[in-house]
């Protein structure tokens, strides 16, 4: 009902078989953050959580994609954020966590191997857009391991050479187990992207979260929207017993546990004025974005943008659904990409059926997805 006509999951490799191609037991779901999870968009999905069959689930899923002519991007985010998910004493997060960095390439190409078989078995593999080895490939595999990982790291030319080759090995691997199937290069930002491509990637699917800057300038020096009570360190013990998530994770979902709710008028007020007055900075990162990866790709692989515009830290905070600007800003966007032939978009990564705006903005998601679909 809303025009989509392809998602992208987690596909839960490394969770569902061992690395000898045994099915694991269920996966035992937990929480995130607790109760803190409540709040952020994105998380807090899963009810009370318990035991789930995942790749019961995954079939479920393509069956169900293949009856309504959805295909999927198959993708996997295990080192930086599907770990969350572990119940505390899981051996399987163990496991997967002694799995050293430089070698997780190889283990996930056992593992893709694994779930792909299961899908081709079934007839389902007819449904797959493309696949994407690691989510952001720039950065993360070597990069998390020790949940320490960001922009900051230092990566040495020796260390960029052979996660590159690694990646290449994989995909060529997997191609000639599964010819059928495209293998994506999946980009989170513009400063290691081109060093670590490999040369046979068959998609480029870049991010492009032109917009998220717009929450920090819009609640810089407001301290009089916070209620000083929930702080970074309360958030953190709520994983005790479990490993920790970047720093920067506690931080946000602190501070959006921590708005008084008497000020989220006030606040969806301010954004507002802060994306008119700063629209042509954004719109200059978004431009920005998109100029490097089609450079990167370079006419030889289609460009798909997986993720982007902002992410939003709270399910209460409704400036985006509420704002003409904001909407008109997206489809500007959109006309940007289908201009410069990308393959595929998603409107804005929090618009999935847990998030305000599946139901408040169905019209826009209709609208949006009409828009760019057409020729």
């Amino acid at each position: 009902e809303r025009g989509f006509n392809c998602i992208r999951i987690d596909s839960g490799a490394g969770l569902i078989h061992d690395l000898e191609g045994n099915l694991r037991e269920p996966f035992d779901i937990g929480d995130m953050f607790g109760e803190y999870e409540k709040i952020p968009r994105q998380q807090h999905v899963i009810g009370d959580g318990g035991k789930c069959d995942l790749l019961a689930r995954l079939i479920e899923t393509f069956e169900a994609c293949k009856r309504h002519g959805i295909y999927v991007i198959l993708s996997q985010w295990y080192y930086l954020h599907t770990y969350w998910y572990h119940k505390a004493g899981d051996p399987v997060c163990d496991e997967m966590f002694a799995i050293e960095p430089r070698d997780r390439f190889d283990a996930f190409r056992k593992f893709w191997h694994y779930i792909l078989s299961e899908l081709e078995r079934r007839g389902l593999d007819s449904q797959i857009a493309f696949v994407e080895v690691f989510n952001e490939a720039d950065e993360h595999p070597y990069l998390c391991g020790t949940y320490e990982w960001g922009p900051n790291k230092d990566i040495g030319d020796e260390e960029t050479v052979f996660y590159k080759s690694q990646h290449e090995q994989t995909i060529a691997s997997l191609k000639e187990l599964h010819p059928n199937i495209r293998f994506g290069y999946d980009v989170a930002t513009t400063a290691l992207a081109k060093e670590n491509m490999p040369s046979n990637a068959e998609v480029y699917n870049f991010h492009s979260y032109y917009l998220w800057q717009v929450y920090d300038d819009a609640m810089e020096g407001h301290p009089e929207w916070f209620e000083n009570k929930i702080t970074p360190v309360m958030v953190a013990a709520s994983r005790e017993g479990r490993l920790p998530v970047d720093q920067g994770w506690y931080d946000r979902i602190a501070k959006f546990n921590d708005v008084k709710p008497s000020c989220i008028p006030e606040i969806e007020k301010t954004l507002e004025q802060t994306f008119l007055k700063n629209r042509e900075r954004y719109a200059a990162r978004r431009e920005k974005i998109l100029r490097f990866a089609k450079e990167n790709a370079d006419g030889r692989m289609p460009l798909v943008c997986g993720e982007g515009v902002s992410y939003i830290c709270s399910k209460q905070i409704l400036w985006e659904e509420h704002s003409e600007a904001y909407w008109d800003f997206v489809k500007e966007g959109l006309e940007l990409y289908k201009k410069a032939g990308v393959w595929g978009a998603v409107i804005r990564t929090c618009c999935g059926p847990e998030d305000p705006c599946w139901e408040l903005c169905a019209d826009k998601l209709l609208e949006l997805n009409r828009f760019f679909l057409q020729p």
